[in-house]
């Protein structure tokens, strides 16, 4: 049990410490810097006529913060998709309770598909799960028939000859009808 809880654990992470929301700022950042670079050479060319070439670097300079903000909205709610899928995934594994389903409110994004894929998936491992409980309850009660039968004669037996050899059987067939009983 504490693998399972340890799993869940690792799961619950928040998205500014998530490793791929990591990447996507390194990326925003990297992406800000290189742009900011040639605004520079950019001015650094222009050198005096600032004034006469305002207008295209300011646009540059809204576009760079634009890039920015956008790369991170788009990090954030992806980051924090990919945690829901994991997290709500994990929580149906330490369950075990496979009629759950991972939310999703969208089918546009193929993180919504993902989940909706995972769903899927769930809803097979339900059905096979009841598919599997009907085939072992069919074969305890097929089994309990001719056990039942064998325990009547065997009750016969001890009433109209009773020895140790009927006793023993008796009981190692009462024995496995309350064992298929169990099932």
């Amino acid at each position: 049990m504490s693998s399972k809880s340890s799993l869940y654990d690792s799961i619950q992470r928040r998205y500014i410490i998530s490793s791929s929301f990591k990447m996507a700022m390194l990326f925003t950042v990297l992406l800000g810097l290189s742009i900011v670079s040639w605004i520079y050479i950019i001015f650094s060319a222009v050198g005096d006529r600032v004034i006469e070439h305002i207008i295209p670097l300011s646009i540059g300079i809204f576009c760079t913060v634009s890039v920015v903000i956008i790369s991170y909205l788009i990090s954030v709610f992806v980051v924090k998709k990919i945690n829901h899928i994991a997290s709500s995934a994990a929580a149906i594994v330490n369950t075990q309770d496979f009629s759950q389903r991972i939310k999703s409110n969208t089918n546009w994004d193929d993180l919504s598909n993902l989940a909706n894929i995972l769903n899927i998936l769930l809803a097979n491992i339900k059905e096979l799960l009841v598919d599997i409980k009907s085939v072992s309850n069919n074969i305890a009660h097929d089994l309990k028939t001719p056990l039942t039968r064998l325990k009547n004669k065997l009750e016969d037996l001890e009433q109209t000859n009773p020895n140790k050899d009927s006793s023993d059987a008796l009981a190692e067939c009462n024995q496995l009808l309350d064992i298929f009983n169990s099932l």
